[in-house]
């Protein structure tokens, strides 16, 4: 075996330091960066865009969250439609008269509603009265809702509104002579069943 000459034992001697040093400050390495980031722990850019965002979609969350638990919709001041009131969603015109009569302090928001279940006409009804209004031709079924105070088209009497159906259909045509007119009385039977109404919800309303 060839003799190492003194060059060759320093180049071999340097690069030995060279690997020690590097081992020693990887070592280093990893032990600060185990003081600076526990394990099983990870560090935080609360400045990152990132962080941000999530802040922000959390927040927004928590803020509608407490709105809708506590927004009580009933203290909302709606304007009371006036008694006897109507609104109409078909071209057809109003010519059938239709008596309604209320037998209790609640209000009544009545709906006909026509055989492909569409809104034909709606009529409000203040409790203790008795309207006559004139309507479309047309065999309707009844949906009235009942309650104490009006809090608008969509809410209808708030959290307390009673929704029924009536159990017959109201008829109104034209013969050769007459137009056939109807009348119903609508008693205290409040949130329940009868012979002539079926309790509903909101959704079949």
């Amino acid at each position: 075996m060839p003799k190492e000459t003194d060059e060759e034992f320093n180049q071999r001697l340097k690069l030995y330091q060279a690997k020690k040093r590097y081992k020693e400050e990887l070592k280093k390495r990893r032990k600060s960066d185990k003081k600076k980031s526990p394990k099983g722990k990870y560090e935080i850019d609360f400045n990152s865009k990132s962080f941000k965002m999530v802040s922000i979609i959390i927040f927004s969350l928590v803020i509608i969250t407490f709105i809708y638990k506590n927004l009580n919709f009933d203290n909302f001041d709606y304007q009371r439609p006036e008694n006897g009131a109507t609104q109409s969603f078909t071209n057809s015109r109003e010519v059938a008269n239709f008596k309604i009569t209320t037998k209790t302090s609640d209000d009544y928001f009545i709906k006909l509603v026509g055989m492909n279940q569409q809104t034909i006409f709606t009529i409000y009804v203040y409790g203790y009265s008795t309207v006559n209004v004139y309507v479309p031709l047309g065999e309707y079924t009844l949906k009235y809702a009942t309650g104490k105070t009006w809090q608008g088209y969509t809410n209808i009497f708030g959290n307390y509104t009673n929704f029924l159906k009536s159990k017959k259909k109201f008829l109104f045509y034209r013969t050769r002579n007459m137009i056939t007119r109807n009348s119903i009385i609508l008693y205290k039977k409040i949130g329940a069943s009868s012979k002539n109404s079926k309790k509903i919800n909101r959704y079949e309303f």
